[in-house]
This record gives structure tokens, sequence and C-alpha cells, in this order.
């Protein structure tokens, strides 16, 4: 990040959770939109730029 000492400062604020409490929490109990789900996002640029690096360099496909 760009930020020095970023994780520093929201360190305190950081809260340990397994995957199930935050479901359950985020999920159930909390119900943001209206589901009883979770939303995640993936930012999938990075694998974007890497398929489009190795397309133009002419290499192999990896996986």
């Amino acid at each position: 990040m760009g930020v020095a000492s970023l994780w520093k400062l929201v360190d305190a604020a950081a809260k340990l959770w397994s995957l199930l409490q935050f479901a359950v929490a985020e999920g159930f109990d909390t119900n943001r939109h209206g589901t009883h789900t979770i939303v995640v996002g993936i930012n999938a640029s990075i694998w974007l730029n890497e398929a489009q690096f190795t397309h133009t360099k002419g290499g192999c496909w990896y996986q």
C-alpha cells in the first residue's frame, strides 16, 4: 500500500473471526442485502494483466 505503516494504524481495529463466525454474523444476523448471504468481491485485475502479458509475449499459458 502507498501509506507507510498503514497496517500498524488499522491493527487496533482488527477482529479475528473464523469464516463460519463471519458468515453467520454478517450473512444471517446482520442480513445487509436481505438475502441472508455474504457478498465476496474478488479483484481479478492481476489475473487479467498476467494473461495479457503472457499473450502479448508469445509465452505459453501457465496455471
